[in-house]
Formats: structure tokens, C-alpha cells, sequence
């Protein structure tokens, strides 16, 4: 085996340098965007995720009225409010469902957490595809005095995977899905 000059080592040396130098800030780089973007996307979740458990709750007021002062038949304000991608729920304050009639174990959990200490936050990670659901409860008082909690499912993809929209089988689950199904639920460790 020949030996190269040392002047070509050094440029090979110099070289393997740049190249190892310009992999690493590349890397470093995008971690960084990769990183930016999932706690972005996380806390506009989280601020969705809040703002329709808002509008839950003043469906819950409005059904409550309109249970106090029957008119004329109308529809449930709780059926009529739809939220794609997500998955409503009303509670007691002791975690017995009122809307739908049926709740997830770990979604119980959360309510009679909130109907204690005001409010709850869990992620739920699902499986097989090891997607991550988030849930916020909140605890409120309707007209009447009585005290609620309002509960709403997402998806932290968000409305960003098509398959979201799918059914069972389909890449990621539908918060309803999750809502459905007990499972190895954590409590979230914040944004």
C-alpha cells in the first residue's frame, strides 16, 4: 500500500473535518426545528383543547336552561355541539357520566380528579400505533348551583393526519376510539 503525501492527508484530514462539522450543525439544526415545532403544535393543542372545553361547558348552561324552562321540545344543546376530532363529555363531580352515558375508565379518572381539584390534564398513549391522546376536564357550577365537569378527547396530531378522520385500522386512532377503550393512561407532565 502506497503512502499518500502529506499534503493530501491533510487535505483528506480537512475534509472528513468539514464534513463531520457540517453533519453535526445539520443534525443539531434539525432537532432544533423538529423540537420548536412538536412543543408548537403541542400548545396549540392544549389551547384548543381548553377553549372547546369552554364551549362544552356553555352548551351544559344552555341544556341546563333549557331543562329548567321547557318551551317547546328542543334538542339537546350537548348533542347539537360537534367538534371534529374531538370527543365531549359531562360529568358529575363524582365521575358519573350525564353525556354520553358511558366513559372510558381513565376518562372517569380525570373527571372525579377535576370534580375534586378543579381540573385535570392525562395523555393516553394508545396502541399499537403508540399515538398520544390528550384530555382536559374542568370542574364548573351550571345555573342551578349544581357542579359539572366538562371533559373533552383529542388527538395530539391534531386535524393533521387525514387518517384521524378514518376508523379502526386506519394509522392513528380517533379520540373517540381512545375514549371507548381503558388503557395505560399517564398524567401529563405539561408542555
Amino acid at each position: 500500500m502506497r503512502r499518500l503525501p502529506p499534503l493530501a492527508r491533510l487535505r483528506l484530514r480537512l475534509t472528513a473535518w468539514y464534513a463531520a462539522t457540517f453533519l453535526s450543525i445539520l443534525g443539531l439544526l434539525g432537532a432544533g426545528v423538529f423540537l420548536t415545532a412538536r412543543r408548537q403544535m403541542s400548545r396549540e393543542l392544549d389551547a384548543s383543547v381548553r377553549a372547546t372545553t369552554q364551549e362544552l361547558i356553555k352548551a351544559a348552561h344552555i341544556r341546563e336552561l333549557e331543562q329548567a324552562h321547557p318551551r317547546r321540545v328542543v334538542a339537546d344543546a350537548l348533542d347539537e355541539l360537534r367538534v371534529p376530532d374531538r370527543a365531549l363529555f359531562l360529568f358529575d363531580t363524582t365521575g358519573v357520566p350525564i353525556k354520553p352515558a358511558a366513559a372510558a375508565p381513565w376518562i372517569v379518572d380525570a373527571a372525579r380528579e377535576a370534580g375534586r381539584t378543579g381540573r385535570a390534564d392525562r395523555d393516553l398513549e394508545t396502541t399499537p400505533d403508540d399515538r398520544i391522546v390528550r384530555l382536559h376536564a374542568e370542574r364548573f357550577t351550571g345555573s342551578s348551583g349544581r357542579a359539572y365537569v366538562a371533559a373533552v378527547v383529542a388527538s395530539r396530531l391534531d386535524g393533521a393526519d387525514a387518517a384521524l378522520h378514518g376508523r379502526r385500522g386506519a394509522r392513528a386512532p380517533h379520540p373517540g376510539d381512545a375514549a371507548t377503550h381503558a388503557g395505560g393512561a399517564r398524567r401529563g407532565t405539561g408542555p
